[in-house]
Order: C-alpha cells, then sequence, then structure tokens
C-alpha cells in the first residue's frame, strides 16, 4: 500500500512511485475541478410573428426549447400566458435548460388587427407579432336553377346555395322575391360563411311569362328566374252535360233544371240555348260565353196542356243537352192503398194542406196520405168506435164520418174521436154525406137527407121515395141526389121543387157518388166504373172510363186546383186533372 497526499489546487495530479526488484508502478491522485461559476443568461430565442389569423381565437405558438444556462430561471409574458413543457397555462414559470415553452394568447378581435406578444426568460427576452386576415366579404361565385314550366301563381322556392368564400359577415339583399336564411323567412340584412340561403318568388298569373329575384351576397349576384306553363290550345269543347228530365209538372208553371257544371274547357266557350231562359251561376243571364267551373241551368215554362212535352236545348261549345217538362198525366195513381188492408175504399175527404183522409171499411180504417204519398192510419178500431161506414167530409178543420153503427163521428186533427149525432138525435143509418158552404152536414139515411149541424142538431131536410146514393148541395141550397136504380140525378129546389136534371136518356149510367165545383158541374161516379159530367143544364159528357184506370170507383172529391180526386174498389187513388 501507499499513501499520497492530493494536491491542494483543484484539478492537479499527484503521483506516487512504487520500484519493487525493479519493477515500478505508479498511484495518481487528481484532486476534483473547481466549480462551474452560476449561468442564468440563456441563448437568445425566436418565436415567428404571424399574419394570417383568425379574429378572436385562441393561438398556441410554435415551442422553444431553453438552452444556456445553469441554474433555474424566472419566465415571464407579457401579452400572452406560458405552457411549459405541455403543462398549464401561466403568466409565469421557472424554467431550467432543455424545458419546452409555449405561448398561448386570444388574437385581436378585429380583421387586419396586430397584438405584440413578449417573452422574457431569465435576462434574454423576444418580442413577436400576431396579425388577423383582412376581412373578406366577397364570397365564392354562387347561382340558383332557373324552374321552368310552373303553375300560374303559384309559390316558387329556389334551391338551396350555402355562402363560402368569407371569414366575415357580408351584406345580403334581394329584388323581387323572399329570402330564406337558414330555412326561415328572413330580413337579415348579413350572412356568414356557412349560411344556407333561398329565394323564393310568386309565378305570373299569365302562361310562359318569366318572373325573376336577384340575389346580391357581397358584391356577388345570382338571379332566380321561374317561366309559367305555356297555354295549352283553346279547348271550347266541354265534357258531356245533361238536364233531368221532369214530369207530372202543373200546366203553365215555370219549371227549372237541376244546375250543371262547366267542365272539360279551358277557355271561354260559347253557350246558347233555345226554347229555354239560361241561368248562370244563379242568375237569370244572357251572356253569350261560359268558363269553367260556371254552373249553368235553364228554366222553362210548361205546357199549358196535360201529359205535353216542352223542351230546351243548351248548346256549350259545340255540346247540348235537352231539358225536358212533361205536364202532369190527365190521369194519375196517388197511391196503392193495397198493403194496408182489403182493397174496398168507399170516400175521401181534402183538407187544406191537400192531406188525402180515406175510408176503408172493410179494414175499419181511416188512412191518411200526404201530397208526397206517404201513407199512415189515422184513426182505427183501437179509438173505441168502428169506422165501418161511407162518406168523410172535412169541415172547418175536423173529419165528419158517416159510421153505420155509431151515426156521424167527428175526428180533431189531433185524431180524437167522438160523436155529433146518432139515433138520439133521429138518426137510424147514416150513409152518404156532403156538407154546404156554411159547414151544415147533409147526409143520406134511407129515403130521407137529413141536415146536421156542427153542434149535432138534426132536422129531416128532404123526405122522398127515392132510392139515394151520393148527394150534393149547390151554393143556392139546391139539393142534388144520385138515384142509382132510376139511373137519375135528382135536383130538389131551395123551394122544395123536385126536377130530374139527368137521367139514362140523357146517356147518365147508373150514378153512386156526387161532388160540385164552382160552376154548378156535377161530377159523378157510375157502376159501369165511369166518371161523368153534368152540367147546370142537364148536359151528360163522360170523365174517365175503365181504359184510365178506374175500377168500381165510389167516393170523389174536387180540390181547389181543378183536380178531381177518386177512391177506386181496387185500393187505388186516383187524380184526375179537368
Amino acid at each position: 500500500m501507499v499513501g499520497v497526499t492530493a494536491s491542494a489546487t483543484p484539478g492537479e495530479t499527484t503521483t506516487a512511485t512504487v520500484d519493487i526488484g525493479g519493477v515500478k508502478a505508479d498511484f495518481k491522485v487528481t484532486t476534483r475541478a473547481a466549480a462551474p461559476t452560476e449561468d442564468s443568461t440563456p441563448d437568445a430565442f425566436d418565436f415567428p410573428d404571424r399574419s394570417d389569423l383568425t379574429p378572436d381565437e385562441i393561438y398556441t405558438s410554435p415551442a422553444i426549447k431553453v438552452s444556456g444556462i445553469n441554474i433555474p430561471v424566472t419566465a415571464s409574458a407579457e401579452g400572452g400566458l406560458l405552457s411549459v413543457n405541455d403543462g398549464p397555462h401561466q403568466p409565469t414559470a421557472t424554467v431550467k435548460t432543455g424545458d419546452s415553452i409555449k405561448v398561448v394568447t386570444q388574437t385581436p378581435s378585429t380583421f387586419a388587427a396586430t397584438k405584440t406578444v413578449t417573452v422574457k426568460i431569465g435576462t434574454v427576452s423576444d418580442t413577436f407579432t400576431l396579425t388577423t386576415l383582412p376581412a373578406d366579404t366577397t364570397p365564392d361565385p354562387f347561382s340558383f336553377t332557373d324552374q321552368k314550366d310552373v303553375k300560374r301563381g303559384s309559390t316558387v322556392t329556389s334551391d338551396e346555395v350555402t355562402v363560402t368564400g368569407i371569414n366575415a359577415p357580408a351584406p345580403i339583399a334581394v329584388t323581387g322575391g323572399t329570402l330564406l336564411i337558414n330555412g326561415q323567412t328572413s330580413t337579415q340584412m348579413t350572412v356568414k360563411a356557412g349560411d344556407k340561403v333561398v329565394v323564393q318568388v310568386t309565378a305570373s298569373s299569365s302562361p310562359s311569362t318569366s318572373v325573376s329575384a336577384t340575389v346580391t351576397i357581397g358584391g356577388k349576384s345570382a338571379i332566380f328566374t321561374v317561366t309559367t306553363k305555356a297555354a295549352p290550345p283553346a279547348d271550347t269543347t266541354p265534357d258531356p252535360f245533361s238536364f233531368k228530365e221532369q214530369k207530372d209538372v202543373v200546366p203553365g208553371s215555370t219549371v227549372t233544371s237541376n244546375e250543371v257544371t262547366v267542365t272539360g274547357i279551358n277557355a271561354p266557350a260559347p253557350i246558347s240555348v233555345t226554347g229555354g231562359t239560361l241561368l248562370i251561376n244563379g242568375q237569370t243571364s244572357t251572356q253569350t260565353t261560359v268558363r269553367a267551373g260556371d254552373k249553368v241551368a235553364v228554366k222553362l215554362t210548361s205546357a199549358a196542356t196535360l201529359s205535353t212535352p216542352v223542351s230546351a236545348t243548351v248548346t256549350i261549345g259545340g255540346q247540348s243537352a235537352t231539358f225536358t217538362v212533361t205536364t202532369m198525366p190527365r190521369v194519375s195513381e196517388v197511391a196503392d192503398l193495397n198493403p194496408y188492408g182489403p182493397p174496398w175504399l168507399m170516400d175521401l175527404a181534402i183538407d187544406h194542406q191537400s192531406n188525402l183522409y180515406i175510408t176503408s171499411p172493410y179494414s175499419d180504417k181511416l188512412l191518411k196520405v200526404t201530397p208526397a204519398g206517404q201513407v199512415s192510419t189515422f184513426a182505427d178500431p183501437s179509438s173505441g168506435y168502428s169506422l165501418y161506414g161511407s162518406d168523410i167530409v172535412y169541415v172547418e178543420g175536423n173529419l165528419y164520418v158517416a159510421a153505420e153503427s155509431h151515426g156521424i163521428l167527428k175526428i180533431t186533427p189531433a185524431g180524437e174521436l167522438s160523436v155529433l149525432a146518432d139515433q138520439d138525435q133521429g138518426l137510424n143509418f147514416p150513409n152518404f154525406m156532403t156538407n154546404d158552404a156554411q159547414g151544415n152536414l147533409y147526409v143520406v139515411d134511407g129515403s130521407a137527407v137529413k141536415k146536421v149541424t156542427l153542434d149535432g142538431t138534426v132536422s129531416t131536410f128532404y123526405q122522398g121515395q127515392d132510392f139515394l146514393f151520393g148527394l150534393a148541395v149547390g151554393a143556392d141550397g139546391s139539393l142534388y141526389l144520385a138515384d142509382p136504380n132510376a139511373k137519375e140525378l135528382i135536383k130538389i129546389a131551395p123551394g122544395g121543387t123536385r126536377n130530374v136534371l139527368a137521367d139514362s136518356a140523357a146517356g147518365l149510367s147508373s150514378p153512386v157518388q156526387l161532388a160540385l165545383d164552382a160552376e154548378g158541374n156535377l161530377y159523378v161516379t157510375t157502376n159501369d166504373s165511369s166518371i161523368q159530367k153534368v152540367t147546370p143544364a142537364g148536359v151528360v159528357s163522360t170523365v174517365a172510363t175503365k181504359a184510365d184506370g178506374l175500377s168500381a170507383p165510389h167516393g170523389l172529391k174536387l180540390d181547389g186546383s181543378g183536380n178531381l180526386y177518386v177512391v177506386n174498389g181496387n185500393g187505388k187513388v186516383l187524380r184526375i186533372r179537368l
């Protein structure tokens, strides 16, 4: 072992040599070097300037490496924050050689603006500048696709364009249309990049006509043009149309057809009428053209005679339709009462609403027939009274029935039944019945005619030896009686004088029932299924026969319109136009 005393000088080597038998070995001892001098001045560093930045955004600089110091030093940033080794953002930090430093800051909030940031590490600093882009409000070119063959007067929406090529809000304006920005109708004055713009225009109301709207964004414009469809060739030939024929019309009346709507034309078409008067859109019209959608009807006056057709022809653009009106037949069926009981009808009465009330003795019912032909039972035996009888009259709102088993029954409009007069008042077998203008009833009772007032007072009006059926009372009080056995019509004057008005020698058949009109003409049902007319002078003529549908006719009544209603033994009610 060898010991050596080290030098007192830093970094100096001391050597000791040991020689053993000529063999030598050195032992060297070197003192440690002197401690280094502290260095807090880093090497120069540089953060690059930037001049292409977007306003008001976070900017992070490239990183620089700290070098040239051997002790930690303080780093700071004026105008930004430091991030050391990607650590948190802070205004100051302690750094050492090898650390990575980035600067984080906010760019200027406006375009073409400059911001200065100074970073100091130890005693060395660097200043760099950040400059935002200049404002660009001129967008990339844009366009709208024109639309053709659009519906006239319709609202048309363009295709959507996206605003590009600007970095600042750009002014937007439209002429001739309405803007939609991002799907909403808008009146805003600017758009930004990424906004979606559409324009709407209203198409012209004329064919083959263009309407345009111009959209301008930051000096760039695009036109959206909408063109309506060309007008089709004029078509004035309408779709076929027709008017429904009307029958059973009152002679001499004004009749209006059903209304037809004009279709199948695209231009005004000529219209004309022969034999009638036009109604266009509900108004009497003399116009000579119609358009699609117009509503057309025609009116005319029916013939003055029965069973007679009258026509009017309407022509529109070459298409014609005829409206035919046929007056009511002389004889027509009003109702078939067979479904309502045994088909034997006796008599009928007519009220002020033109309802018919018909006695049907074998079914023991009083049937009601409305002007519309609806049939119902007005009274039946459930009332406690049998309606088996003959004649019925309508006087002062009430019905009166000559019911053989009860006398004369009164039936109110509500269908309530009561006895007006019976055997207690001197009625034995009431049958045929009529009334005078004062409302008094006259009823055949055997060979007598008895007068019954509406308070139930009974008196004998005529007593004879005749076999009596139907009867009628004239305005002067004359009584007319039917004697089927003698085939005579008897007239009893107010003074009681008896005369034969007509008999078989005058052509009268066996008379059954009578009806008297305002002129004094009698209408007579006969046993040979005919109806005859007898004038005040006794002239007999035939009104209707079996050929007209008569089958054992019985009761008959006149209404106030010149119609004669008759009930048939076969269950049918007929109307005869006189």
